[in-house]
This record gives structure tokens, C-alpha cells and sequence, in this order.
């Protein structure tokens, strides 16, 4: 019995950490139009494929990240309870549009405004090389 009680409890675990690892691959995200308003005033509204919806602001953060053995990068969304949305491709060609470039502590980062936040992409040297 003891057995069975570990080897049920191992299974969980494995599979609790396979969901923790699968959290932002299952979801294509579109951004609703081309966003509305201009500079700090933006609004980006994104939608999954499961019709789950978020404004990137305070509440749903944008962060880019670059994958460690390609060094390509991609955005996610924080869509809810921290469960994250890999953006797609032509929807981060879209985003990069309404970009523009911010000094931050001295250097020069692009990234896109929305919901009266920054949320910076890369250094603009990287963007404009």
C-alpha cells in the first residue's frame, strides 16, 4: 500500500511539473485590430485560440525573451494566474510596427506602450543593426 501511495504521489508530481514546464506553448494569440490610441495612451488587447482575452497593462505584462541556443527572440502575455501565451509571430511583426524607441537608464530600448506602461523588447541598437 505504501508503494502504491509513493509511486501515485510520484506520478502527480510528474505530472504537475509537465504542466508547470507546458504553460505557454498550447495558446496562439491574436492582437485585436492594431491597437488603439498612440504612445503612453495605447491599449494592445490580445485573444488566445480558447477566446481568452487581456489588455497588456499593470494587470497583463508583455516580456520578450530570447531563446538561449537560437538567440531569437519572442513575446509572451501574462494572460491570467500567471499562465503565459507565446504571441505569434505575425501578431509580434504587428507589435514591432507600433514600437518605438525610450531611453532607460541611459540606453536606448524599443519596445511598445500599452495600458500606461513600457514594455521594453531589446536594446535598439539590436532592433535597428
Amino acid at each position: 500500500a505504501t508503494a502504491a501511495r509513493a509511486g501515485r504521489a510520484a506520478g502527480l508530481l510528474a505530472a504537475l511539473l509537465l504542466v508547470e514546464l507546458d504553460r505557454s506553448i498550447r495558446f496562439f494569440v491574436a492582437l485585436d485590430g492594431l491597437g488603439e490610441g498612440e504612445g503612453e495612451a495605447q491599449v494592445l488587447t490580445f485573444t488566445t485560440n480558447v477566446g481568452d482575452e487581456a489588455m497588456a497593462g499593470p494587470d497583463h505584462a508583455l516580456v520578450f525573451r530570447k531563446d538561449p541556443e537560437t538567440n531569437e527572440g519572442a513575446p509572451y502575455i501574462d494572460i491570467r494566474a500567471g499562465l503565459e501565451a507565446r504571441i505569434a509571430r505575425a501578431v509580434f511583426y504587428d507589435l514591432v510596427a507600433l514600437g518605438e524607441t525610450r531611453e532607460i537608464d541611459g540606453e536606448k530600448i524599443f519596445g511598445v506602450w500599452s495600458g500606461g506602461v513600457f514594455f521594453p523588447f531589446e536594446p535598439a541598437s539590436e532592433v535597428y543593426a
